[in-house]
């Protein structure tokens, strides 16, 4: 039997990153073989496999790298949405649209009308007639913590890093670390370290100096006895950035603030040859670096176990989620498409249903730091899918991201942690910053990430508006105007506008269907 493999992404099996010569494919034959497969697959990927008669696509735990498909004499699948452009309706999809004013991003749903997505972590069927999706993860299998020693905690974090980053390392030849002035970032450069690898540490340096990371992020290269390289980051490559991750070929519009500097330090990388960018994105989420987790909770372990005991599922679902909120921030946006605020709130409202009832099977099973984690990972690639994924595709994929936060075995590991290893006497993420701590001597004193977006929205853009379809081009003059006045404070909404107006004025879209 004849096959065509399409592999996104660096899925690592057996040690080695899988490609599609390996042998391990044709043994492929029936459900449940895929389904074995999929379940000793590590790492952020997508794989399609056409059979002849059936087209297999196996996602990755959070969808990540997204598999599309669509119906019209036959199915029709493939990991780059672009091939299915001609085949879809031609109209942008409502919920999309509510899913990007409401969050600024893409979700699950994609924005052209026709076109569908494979869910998380599912081995999906295509032939003949039928669809067939089995989903290969099984969460409750996630839930146990269990004890152990803090030396023990460290060790087996390093093992499973190193046993996930090592064989991409082999495999793409120069890596590199994303460095901040933050502790996810430096562990991973000491993690690289560990790992017996060269790896240089890059951080973006704007002209603001208010704004920039890079003298935190060199004291940290400092102290962790790592390479460290300047990444200039100006308005002219911001204006670049933004038009390379809202062109024709991308799935989605992106606007994203930390896009344009990711997209910088990919194209440093490339450069210098460097073909592997590895971030620390995601450890907040998996380890509960976050302070709204802990928001209102008593910081004292004893007490802080006690509180949570006493939640019931309302309140147990109310730490969980934020219920759908009214607004009139986007009205102008949403009318702009035929579209009512009531109609998006009534989008986020089913969402917020189908969420709270997926998870009441899970309360009263796992207390609620584990809660917390495990919504965190079931659609964690979504995020990925708006950040990285888009400047990969500006590179067409020859500058990957990758994260061991995102690897399958560091969220069991993870989510099998007492609580201890994650929040104590007021201190969240405490293995990670436990370990850098004993690692440079001293702590890391949180810091956001900010960027100058505020400053390079004040001057106007000739090329971006002439980029705006005309049905938006008056929002995107009003926007401008109100930013101005306001100094720069609306920056937000006019990138969520522009972001959108450009990459739709790529696309061969109408208005919503």
């Amino acid at each position: 039997m004849s096959l065509q493999i399409s592999i996104e992404g660096l899925p690592v099996l057996s040690g080695e990153v899988l490609s599609p010569a390996s042998a391990a494919f044709e043994s492929l034959k029936e459900p449940e073989d895929f389904v074995r497969f999929a379940c000793r697959l590590r790492g952020q990927f997508c794989i399609v496999i056409d059979q002849g008669p059936r087209i297999v696509a196996i996602t990755d735990f959070g969808c990540s790298r997204p598999v599309f498909y669509t119906r019209g004499g036959g199915w029709k699948v493939t990991t780059r949405l672009v091939d299915l452009v001609p085949s879809s309706g031609g109209h942008v999809a409502k919920d999309a649209l509510f899913f990007y004013v409401s969050r600024g991003g893409v979700g699950i749903v994609p924005f052209h009308a026709g076109i569908q997505e494979v869910f998380p972590a599912t081995v999906a069927f295509f032939e003949g007639e039928r669809l067939e999706s089995i989903p290969y993860i099984d969460w409750s299998t996630f839930l146990e913590t269990r004890p152990i020693a803090p030396a023990e905690a460290e060790r087996r974090f390093v093992e499973v890093a190193s046993s996930y980053l090592l064989p991409i390392a082999r495999s793409r030849g120069p890596i590199a670390s994303l460095l901040s002035s933050g502790t996810d970032s430096a562990l991973i450069a000491w993690l690289l370290r560990q790992c017996g690898l060269d790896a240089p540490s890059l951080t973006a340096d704007y002209r603001w100096k208010r704004y920039s990371e890079f003298d935190g992020a060199a004291e940290s290269a400092r102290a962790l006895g790592v390479s460290h390289q300047r990444v200039h980051m100006t308005a002219s490559s911001r204006r670049e950035a933004f038009s390379e991750v809202n062109s024709s070929r991308q799935q989605a519009p992106c606007c994203h603030s930390q896009v344009p500097v990711m997209y910088a330090l990919a194209q440093h990388a490339q450069r210098r040859g460097i073909s592997t960018l590895v971030t620390g994105d995601h450890a907040d989420a998996l380890f509960l670096g976050f302070d709204r987790f802990f928001q209102g909770l008593p910081a004292d372990p004893a007490a802080y176990s006690q509180a949570v005991a006493a939640l019931d599922t309302r309140a147990t679902l109310g730490r969980l989620y934020q219920p759908p909120q009214r607004t009139t921030a986007w009205t102008e946006l949403l009318s702009a498409f035929g579209c009512t605020e009531d109609e998006r709130l009534a989008s986020e409202e089913r969402m917020y249903s189908a969420n709270c009832r997926e998870m009441s099977a899970w309360i009263g099973r796992a207390p609620l730091h584990t809660l917390q984690q495990l919504i965190g990972q079931t659609w964690a690639g979504i995020s990925w899918q708006n950040t990285f994924l888009p400047v990969s595709r500006a590179f067409d994929d020859r500058v990957e991201f990758v994260s061991p936060f995102y690897d399958i075995d560091m969220i069991r590991f993870a989510m099998s942690l007492p609580i201890e290893y994650k929040f104590r006497d007021g201190r969240t993420k405490v293995l990670l910053r436990d370990i850098l701590q004993r690692v440079l001597g001293s702590s890391i004193v949180k810091r956001a990430s900010p960027n100058p977006s505020r400053i390079w929205r004040l001057a106007p853009d000739v090329r971006e508006r002439s980029l705006q379809p005309r049905f938006l081009r008056p929002l995107y003059d009003r926007l401008y105007r109100r930013n101005l006045l306001a100094r720069g404070a609306m920056w937000h909404q006019l990138d969520r506008v522009a972001a959108l107006g450009t990459w739709l004025g790529r696309q061969p879209l109408e208005m919503v269907s």
